[in-house]
C-alpha cells in the first residue's frame, strides 16, 4: 500500500481527502494541519507521496523536504496554474501538479501516475510547458534580450546591435509573440530567469549567442503523463 502525507492546513480539505481515501486498498492517508511539522511527519510516516498544498510553501522548502524524503513522490496542490511556478517546481523534483475543483477522476490518476515513479500533468498545461521550452531564439535575438536584461532603452539597443529604433521595436513584438510575454518589463524579467547556469550576468550572455536559448537545467518532459495521454517531448 502507498502511503500519502497529505499538508493542507484546511479543515474542509482534509475531510474531502479522508473521504475520498476512504476504503481505499491502493492508498493510506496521514496528514500534516501544519507547515512547521512537515519534516518532523516526514521522518515519521515515510511517505511515498507527498501532497503539498503549494500555498503552504516555498520552493526552498520544498527541496529541503526533498533531502529528507528523497524517494517520495511530490504532488503540488495549486490554486491556479502559472507556467514559471511550474518549470521551477519541476526542476525542484516536484512530479505532479493538480488544481483545486479538478474531478476526482483526475485526482487518482495523478495520485497513481505519480506512485509509479511517473510525471502527472494535466494535458493542457504540459502543452504549454512544451511549446515554452522548445522555443529557440536566433543569435540577434539573443544579444537583444541579453541587452534588454541590462535595462537599456531602445535608442542604446540600436546603437550596440548596429539597427535602427524601428528594428528594435519589430524585433522586441516578435519576441513578445515568440516567448508569450506582454511587454519589455516582462521580456527582461524572463531573460533574467532563464540564463543559463554557468552565465553571470545578461552581458556574458552575449558571449554565447550562437547557443540556443534554453531554460536552465531545460525539463525532460518525456515520461510526463497527463489525465488523457502521455506526452512526449520531441
Amino acid at each position: 500500500m502507498t502511503n500519502l502525507l497529505l499538508l493542507t492546513e484546511d479543515p474542509i480539505a482534509t475531510a474531502g481527502f479522508k473521504a475520498l481515501m476512504q476504503g481505499s486498498n491502493e492508498f493510506s492517508l496521514s496528514v500534516c494541519g501544519k507547515s512547521d511539522d512537515l519534516k518532523r511527519s516526514v521522518l515519521r510516516d515515510y511517505p511515498d507521496i507527498l501532497l503539498i498544498d503549494a500555498s503552504r510553501i516555498t520552493l526552498d522548502s520544498l527541496a529541503e523536504i526533498r533531502s529528507k524524503a528523497p524517494t517520495a513522490g511530490v504532488i503540488l496542490w495549486v490554486d491556479s496554474i502559472c507556467i514559471e511556478f511550474v518549470s521551477q517546481a519541476i526542476e525542484a523534483g516536484v512530479s505532479g501538479v493538480i488544481r483545486r475543483g479538478t474531478g476526482v477522476e483526475s485526482y487518482w490518476n495523478c495520485l497513481r501516475q505519480v506512485a509509479r515513479g511517473k510525471i502527472w500533468l494535466e494535458h493542457a498545461l504540459s502543452v504549454k510547458l512544451l511549446q515554452v521550452h522548445n522555443v529557440h531564439l536566433s543569435p540577434r535575438e539573443r544579444q537583444l534580450v541579453a541587452l534588454l536584461a541590462l535595462g537599456l532603452p531602445n535608442k542604446e539597443l540600436a546603437l550596440r546591435l548596429g539597427i535602427t529604433s524601428g528594428t528594435v521595436k519589430v524585433y522586441l513584438s516578435r519576441l513578445y509573440n515568440k516567448l508569450g510575454v506582454k511587454d519589455r518589463f516582462e521580456l527582461a524579467l524572463h531573460s533574467l530567469k532563464n540564463l543559463s547556469p554557468d552565465q553571470t550576468s545578461a552581458s556574458d550572455s552575449l558571449q554565447s549567442a550562437h547557443s540556443p536559448f534554453t531554460m536552465p537545467r531545460s525539463l525532460n518532459l518525456a515520461n510526463h503523463t497527463t489525465h488523457t495521454q502521455a506526452v512526449r517531448a520531441r
